[in-house]
């Protein structure tokens, strides 16, 4: 209940690092500029207190125009204790920033470079299967090349450097890595160690059964007895692990439907980026022109005004 917990919160977390990247943006900030907006006395220091950050949560649905980030006072710190990594009651600046880094798991190995262009940089490292990393910038992608790479920092070492997530030719060498994996991932490990130690447990009685068939009194009978009374009960824990097993996969199932849904919307997120760029730089460039007009009618005043009475006749 606590590892879903987690990844519904973790959600939550995702969606206000969405909502907040955006309006940077769209304001011409940086995420350290939006750390600043939640207290700026206290984030000068580097750090808020939670009651601060809270009040903040609140702000953030009509700060980032999004109804929907409206979440509940319970909800916010809940969203408030898992960004306070060490549970001090206060967030961090990297606490903080933490929110827009997004991990990615390696699913096929891949070299990790010191810069981003491959013909020109050095290979400084490797990541191997299931090795974790966390993004330190937004990906890259050469739209000539059809390549996309970023650059990272893996979580075992904390070794930098520049790694491709999708080949030229379409494959990926990156999966996103969320609070949902992490549970699944052990959750797999307890139930297949589970499943392990039941059919461990039921070829063991089936042995010493096969063994003790001979006998015929004594001790060794009476163990056969033991033994022909706990098959059941293994049997059923075996069941009982299989209609688990049948209950997680649909509830995995289901789950995977969301992760696609937030796929899409990860896609969406890049449109509204870039159209929050776009419209960045009309807004900038409007603002420029009616300066230029405003200047140019303050020359031209002489010129235009009704006021004539100052001129002398030619």
């Amino acid at each position: 209940v606590e590892g879903g917990r987690r990844f519904v919160v973790a959600s939550m977390i995702k969606m206000i690092a969405e909502a907040l990247s955006e309006h940077a943006v769209q304001h011409g900030l940086s995420h350290e500029d939006v750390f600043g907006q939640i207290d700026s006395g206290a984030a000068a220091e580097g750090k808020v207190a939670e009651f601060a950050l809270l009040a903040f949560l609140e702000r953030v649905p009509e700060l980032c125009s999004r109804k929907d980030l409206a979440f509940s006072q319970e909800q916010r710190k809940a969203i408030c204790a898992q960004l306070d990594n060490d549970g001090d009651g206060m967030v961090t600046k990297s606490e903080f920033l933490g929110l827009f880094l997004d991990s990615f798991v390696c699913i096929h190995s891949i070299s990790m470079t010191d810069g981003y262009d491959i013909g020109t940089s050095k290979n400084i490292d490797k990541l191997d299967v299931d090795d974790v990393v966390e993004t330190l910038a937004e990906p890259v992608t050469d739209e000539m090349k059809g390549m996309t790479r970023v650059e990272v920092r893996k979580l075992k070492d904390g070794t930098r450097g520049w790694v491709t997530m999708q080949g030229n030719h379409g494959k990926l060498y990156l999966s996103l890595y969320t609070t949902y994996t992490d549970f699944n991932k052990g959750f797999e490990k307890v139930i297949s160690t589970a499943k392990i130690d039941a059919a461990k447990a039921t070829e063991y009685i089936n042995a010493k059964s096969k063994e003790l068939s001979r006998c015929e009194k004594g001790p060794l009978v009476e163990a056969r007895a033991e033994l022909s009374k706990l098959r059941p009960k293994v049997s059923v824990l075996s069941t009982k692990l299989d209609t688990l097993r049948m209950r997680i996969d649909e509830c995995k199932r289901d789950h995977n439907k969301r992760e696609d849904f937030e796929r899409r919307k990860a896609e969406d997120k890049k449109d509204r980026k870039a159209a929050a760029l776009i419209l960045k730089a009309i807004r900038e460039k409007v603002e420029a022109a009616e300066a230029s007009v405003k200047a140019l009618e303050e020359v031209a005043a002489p010129l235009t005004s009704d006021d004539i009475s100052g001129v002398a006749d030619p």
